[in-house]
């Protein structure tokens, strides 16, 4: 049982692995909302169309804390140290600078 849950509070990467195999490696200003739509989106509920986040199947997550201003860098080194190449989106990129204009 985890007795601290600082890091999933807390800006990070996090790994999502499906019986020891590496299936997603992302970075979030807050892992805790972002891990529970991966989650939640898995069991079949229809995710949000503005929100570019797709349903994945994990049954263990790793967090790596960082300062918000070195996700960028630390996703990267991550992603090399893994050797994990992602995996083209099922979902198209959002244009959110088209969707505020229009809201």
């Amino acid at each position: 049982m985890m007795d601290d849950v600082s890091a999933i509070l807390a800006p990070g990467v996090y790994i999502l692995r499906l019986r020891g195999r590496v299936v997603f490696v992302g970075a979030a200003k807050r892992p805790l909302v972002r891990l529970y739509a991966h989650a939640n989106w898995r069991r079949g509920e229809p995710a949000p169309a503005w929100l570019p986040t797709k349903p994945l199947a994990f049954d263990s997550i790793e967090i790596r804390p960082c300062h918000i201003d070195a996700l960028a860098t630390e996703l990267e080194r991550v992603t090399a140290e893994l050797g994990w190449v992602p995996t083209p989106r099922a979902h198209p990129v959002i244009d959110w600078p088209k969707v505020v204009a229009n809201a």
